[in-house]
């Protein structure tokens, strides 16, 4: 996988020089998202970039813009003179925990970036942080990001030695050793590490098992800054006229299939990359990838067949403090959905086949790891073979009750059997009661009622229901009811479940338990299909538009440039424009009347370079 490295530091709000040649609707490769004054520090990460026309709809298969809703974060500024911030983001759907400590400007636009990157639902503060006379940080947050929650909590709680105990107990085994190594001085992440795990454990009633949790500490070189004002205006990830998210640069993008594939999709966006060398290889896995059609349909067609993975991993190592019988029921849910998700990897694999670039090698290299093999055996020791995901209530109660192979536990098949006769007996229950009334009746069931009956007033034929029949509700021609015999089989199938699940639990405890030793081979196939999906989205946009490969030298030049949203959104042809700046000339004057098309033109620029700053071919 491209690592986000690069030799140089993008200054605060700032996009580096960039040349687009002959670039029509497509990236630049860099941009200044404030003053005048900044583009002479941006000259970072020169670029030059070339794309031709973009057309047709891009549809969003799956959304991404939202996922930060799941993120807890906390953030801590330090005592001194300089603005030192570290800042802990946990997301709850995929166990991943982002760490990151800068040394902010006063405005603190680096800190910022990084919250309008993760849109945080709740952001935990020390209650010192909120006293009106030490409040700068937090009235920006609040200005900032009025969608989230701020949370005073005790100063006590951002402890950093606290933190690192955190860490080294929860942080998967594997590739933690440069984390570990580095991390013990980077006190105020620590700090807010630690806060974010206490509050997890305190209000979400969740804890995390040892070794389990992925730790990524971010440094800030390596991606474009752009804040959150510039994010806001070029209409990134949400439309400023609308509520329709399709209508911005995300949405446009959007082809992807999986959930992963969205929310790195959108990371990218916010935080395009600056090494050139990376950019470039992804670029060369997105040609590859569009050249040969049939492995392209055939990615596709695997990739949708995958689940959350991400959300997956966070089942397997998130526990509540207080285990329940709703808990083991899910645990065996969770064993199937891993089930069809390795063979859904398999498959994925198979449709990759040989690659030249070096990218998608990795992928492929990723996505083949012995120890998704390892895991599909020991699924396959204790779980049945033929089990598939189901959808409906029933379905999905039947796969739990029976997805344990018979003959590992006695008593299982003891209860597993009384399950199925009580379901038996209901339908021997019902044929008499048609035989007796004369009344067709279906058998339906909810998870809230278990099985009950419907029929319909044209049934009764004028007549009134049977008394045997309880807990009439009539809906326009439709009737709903049960008997108390029903209700008497309803309880005693509950009851057999009830034993099932219990028995049941050790059994995929301990299957659990030797997946979670080597969970890490889980995270890397989660990056790997996330990365080869926003690749394969890439990729689909050549299919519906001539696109040229962009270019990268000290120069900013697009020819036939055109606004990518609006072009996409408006009922009349967009027209064309071209740019030039170079080391002679690094700004322009713009000018013309009101409605001319002088933002739109900017903000042409600004979308062209971060399309080819994320390898958007």
């Amino acid at each position: 996988m491209p690592t986000r490295s690069s030799t140089r530091e993008s200054t605060p709000a700032s996009i580096s020089h960039a040349s687009v040649r002959s670039y029509r609707s497509g990236t630049g490769s860099s941009y200044n998202a404030q003053s005048s004054n900044q583009k002479a520090d941006s000259s970072h990460s020169r670029s030059n970039t070339r794309r031709s026309k973009q057309s047709g709809a891009a549809s969003s298969k799956s959304t991404g813009g939202k996922d930060g809703q799941s993120f807890v974060a906390a953030v801590v500024e330090g005592r001194g003179t300089g603005a030192e911030v570290g800042m802990c983001f946990c997301d709850l759907k995929t166990s991943e925990v982002i760490l990151c400590q800068i040394a902010d400007s006063q405005t603190y636009v680096r800190t910022l970036q990084k919250l309008n990157l993760y849109e945080p639902a709740e952001i935990l503060v020390p209650t010192t942080a909120v006293d009106p006379v030490n409040s700068k940080l937090v009235n920006i947050i609040k200005e900032t990001m009025p969608a989230s929650t701020i949370t005073p909590i005790a100063r006590r709680s951002f402890n950093d030695t606290t933190g690192l105990e955190y860490i080294k107990r929860y942080i998967v085994k594997e590739g933690s050793a440069s984390l570990l190594l580095g991390i013990p001085t980077k006190y105020f992440c620590l700090a807010a590490t630690a806060a974010v795990m206490q509050h997890i454990k305190e209000s979400r009633h969740a804890v995390f098992l040892n070794h389990s949790v992925r730790f990524k500490y971010q440094i800030c070189t390596g991606s474009m800054v752009i804040d959150c004002a510039t994010a806001r205006n070029l209409e990134l990830t949400m439309n400023l006229s609308s509520q329709n998210d399709k209508d911005t640069l995300f949405g446009i993008l959007n082809e992807t299939l999986t959930p992963m594939g969205a929310r790195l999709l959108r990371s990218n966006i916010l935080q395009p990359l600056t090494d050139e060398q990376t950019i470039q290889t992804r670029l060369d896995s997105v040609q590859e990838l569009s050249q040969v059609e049939d492995r392209f349909y055939a990615l596709k067609t695997s990739l949708k067949t995958l689940i959350d993975v991400d959300h997956l991993i966070t089942s397997f190592i998130q526990v509540p403090t207080k285990p329940s019988i709703k808990h083991s029921e899910q645990c065996i849910n969770h064993v199937i959905n891993l089930k069809h998700t390795l063979h859904a990897i398999t498959s994925v694999a198979e449709s990759l086949g040989p690659c030249q670039n070096r990218l998608l090698v990795t992928i492929l290299r990723l996505l083949t790891d012995p120890r998704l093999e390892k895991f599909s055996g020991l699924i396959d020791e204790v779980i049945e073979k033929n089990v598939m995901l189901e959808k409906t209530a029933v379905g999905i109660r039947h796969q739990r009750c029976f997805a344990v192979k018979a003959g590992c536990n006695g008593l299982l098949d003891v209860a597993r059997q009384t399950y199925k006769e009580t379901c038996n007996d209901i339908l021997d229950v019902t044929n008499c009661y048609v035989q007796e009334y004369g009344i067709n009746l279906k058998v339906q069931f909810n998870v809230t009622m278990g099985y009950y009956y419907t029929t319909t007033v044209d049934q009764l034929g004028g007549n009134e229901v049977p008394l045997v029949f309880i807990n009439v509700v009539k809906k326009g021609k439709s009737l709903t009811f049960t008997t108390l015999e029903l209700v008497k089989k309803n309880a005693k199938i509950n009851d057999s479940l009830t034993e099932v699940y219990l028995m049941s639990d050790k059994i995929v405890s301990d299957l659990s338990s030797n997946i979670r030793v080597e969970i890490g081979a889980l995270y890397k196939a989660s990056e790997a299909i996330a990365m080869l999906d926003m690749l394969l989205s890439f990729a689909h946009q050549c299919t519906i538009g001539d696109f040229v490969r962009p270019e990268f030298t000290d120069t900013l030049v697009i020819k036939q440039g055109r606004h990518p949203i609006l072009e996409k959104i408006s009922s009349t042809a967009f027209i064309s424009n071209d740019t030039y700046a170079g080391s002679a000339n690094t700004f322009q004057i713009i000018t013309g009347p009101n409605m001319s098309g002088k933002s739109t033109y900017l903000r042409q620029v600004a979308l062209l370079t971060i399309m080819a700053q994320i390898a958007s071919l």
